[in-house]
């Protein structure tokens, strides 16, 4: 059974009520804009927190346990939040709910194969506990930094799943944190990302181990295997003197 925070019952309450075209801030003192398209708020108990803890060691002793019960009593409640936040006119109809943890060699920021995205924190050091974002994948600012906040126990974190985010790549070792992220989606549909030429080189923060042809270039260093499946940018995307230097 879901515990949810009484801040997020009563954003869900406030929004359900809503008519009309009302920004979500004016009618939900519990809800913080903490930069263009992404808000957070109260969601968990800190009890509940620790139920999911408890329930995703069993689910890597027992897989089939898993946290469906857990998507399919959230799923609603997305929807409702996709709908005030960014006003999503399609039906969630894909959910899949997975955990993350500090230790799980994080690549630094990235987009997400979801159209949304709510990352709840349930474990982790209050004082210690960074995440960035930059842009939306395909435009010009993608890879520069917009927006540094802390993620607390309890606390989620919603925005679309094409904002580059993440903990940064350079201070993921001295984190400590486990959260819950749900991706949603709409029914497949063809969608082609048009790629538009980067304003300048991108701000280490942004930089992706996984998905950028520069990374090496840029910060010296190349994680095992993954310079193989950059991708970022596309050569016509490229800003003026890119520079994709290879590992020797």
């Amino acid at each position: 059974m879901l515990d949810l925070h009484d801040d997020f019952k009563a954003i869900l309450q406030k929004l359900r009520n809503a008519t009309g075209d009302v920004d979500p801030i004016v009618i939900c003192p519990e809800l913080v804009r903490e930069t263009w398209g992404v808000y957070s708020f109260n969601a968990f108990t800190q009890d509940y927190c620790d139920r999911l803890l408890k329930l995703e060691r069993h689910t890597l002793i027992c897989p089939a346990f898993g946290l469906k019960p857990v998507i399919d009593q959230l799923s609603p409640s997305i929807q409702v939040l996709a709908d005030a936040f960014f006003q999503y006119e399609a039906r969630l109809v894909h959910h899949h709910a997975f955990t993350v943890r500090s230790s799980d060699n994080c690549p630094g920021p990235q987009t997400d194969d979801a159209d949304i995205i709510f990352n709840v924190r349930l474990a982790g050091d209050y004082d210690n506990s960074t995440l960035i974002f930059c842009g939306d994948i395909g435009e010009p600012d993608h890879r520069l930094l917009s927006h540094v906040t802390t993620h607390h126990p309890g606390q989620a974190i919603v925005h679309l799943g094409m904002r580059r985010q993440g903990a940064p790549a350079t201070s993921v070792d001295q984190q400590s944190f486990t959260n819950l992220v749900m991706w949603s989606k709409a029914a497949p549909r063809y969608t082609r990302t048009l790629y538009k030429k980067e304003l300048r080189p991108p701000d280490l923060a942004c930089v992706s181990a996984t998905h950028d042809r520069d990374y090496f270039a840029l910060t010296g260093t190349s994680p095992t295997g993954a310079l193989s499946k950059a991708w970022c940018p596309p050569a016509h995307a490229q800003y003026a003197n890119f520079y994709a230097r290879l590992p020797s």
